[in-house]
């Protein structure tokens, strides 16, 4: 077709320059022409009519819940709260299972919420809340097309929720996509207008947080202090016998005053939940081990499966806190328990686990330590 195109406009061009044997005045025919000129087809005029054939590049819009068949739950409908807040429940299962954050899909069908942002501002999004009773991934969009996703967060630093902070307009509208491990679990998703950052002394949270520079500290009625907090670096957890959780913490501290270790929040294997976000203050715990060293520390904890009560399921996952002498804290994020090694029995003279786990002695011999070796050797007479 453009080949065509081409044609007709040479042919055209070339009658054009041919001189008028009937025109009297050339110049005025040469105006003539030249006006002329002006209203025919260009090349490129030629090419945007090619392309009215084919396909177009420019971006398609990006689908909407209504386009993709979703139900959706209103946010904004809720009733803030005293402090400006937005709460909603909800139960997976219900939705249609047809989106996927980024982060970490899950395996529930998940739930979609809209929010129509009622004032400018940074906003805060989390389900880290009592009503959620399994981990989630919280993905922000502007539409519900997995294309138009923003941020994504799975469980973050929570001990179920994930949590998300955006900078918006008042009249935008954001779309949530609450995803979770299992269906038929509730959820609950709390939208908190952020009001500003406090200053030395000033009370503080998640949705005010404090100055560049200073810490949010104190179990009760936080303030933002000025002193230099811990800091952790890693938290390993590994099995130190066949009753205990050997939990290793490293970090570092500039006063090397750290004095407590304590359990936020815990959950055993058949989902029993205990912790701040179900009204449960935070228990102190023993340091098994505590070392504190040119501005460095590393905390042990040895935490028995079975911590809470011999008649609940042993513990699957646990939040731990560690607290400085100027009350400044560090929540760790979550730390599953790792699988349990299987037990094996060791023959005489191969090396055994002087705690008796994983690796026991085989019955006639005991576990004993043979030149600085656990060894199994006959029992000492």
């Amino acid at each position: 077709m453009q080949r065509i195109q081409l044609a007709i406009l040479a042919l055209l061009a070339a009658c054009a320059n041919r001189p008028d044997p009937d025109c009297a005045d050339p110049g005025a025919c040469d105006d003539t022409q030249a006006e002329t000129d002006d209203t025919l087809p260009t090349d490129s005029d030629a090419d945007e009519v090619a392309d009215t054939d084919g396909d177009s590049d420019a971006p398609q819009a990006l689908a909407t819940c209504a386009e993709l068949g979703i139900d959706t739950v209103s946010l904004d409908a809720a009733t803030p709260d005293d402090q400006g807040r937005y709460t909603v429940y909800g139960r997976f299962g219900e939705g249609t299972g047809s989106l996927s954050p980024s982060c970490a899909p899950g395996d529930a069908v998940e739930s979609v919420v809209t929010f129509t942002v009622p004032s400018a501002g940074a906003w805060h999004f989390t389900t880290d809340v009592p009503g959620t009773g399994t981990d989630t991934t919280l993905s922000l969009r502007t539409a519900c097309d997995d294309l138009a996703e923003l941020a994504c967060d799975s469980r973050g630093s929570g001990f179920h929720g994930a949590t998300l902070v955006t900078q918006a307009q008042a009249g935008d509208e954001l779309v949530l996509v609450v995803d979770g491990a299992a269906d038929a679990r509730g959820w609950q998703l709390l939208a908190t207008p952020v009001v500003g950052e406090a200053a030395a002394g000033d009370a503080c949270d998640d949705t005010t947080p404090c100055a560049s520079g200073l810490t949010c500290a104190g179990e009760i009625d936080p303030v933002c202090i000025a002193f230099d907090a811990p800091t952790v670096s890693s938290h390993t957890a590994a099995w130190a016998n066949r009753w205990d959780v050997r939990h290793t913490i490293e970090g570092t501290d500039a006063d090397m005053d750290i004095t407590r270790l304590y359990v936020v929040r815990a959950l055993t294997e058949d989902g029993f939940v205990w912790g701040d976000d179900v009204g449960e203050d935070p228990i102190d715990v023993p340091f098994s081990a505590l070392t504190q060293q040119d501005g460095a520390f590393t905390a042990v904890f040895d935490m028995e499966v079975q911590w809470f009560h011999t008649f609940l399921s042993p513990v699957s996952r646990v939040v731990l806190g560690i607290e400085d002498a100027r009350g400044q804290r560090v929540v760790l994020p979550p730390m599953d328990t790792p699988e349990a090694p299987e037990q094996t029995q060791a023959a005489a003279g191969e090396a055994c686990d002087l705690t008796g786990y994983p690796v026991t002695c085989a019955t006639g011999s005991t576990c004993q330590d043979v030149g600085g070796q656990a060894t199994c050797a006959d029992p000492v007479a």
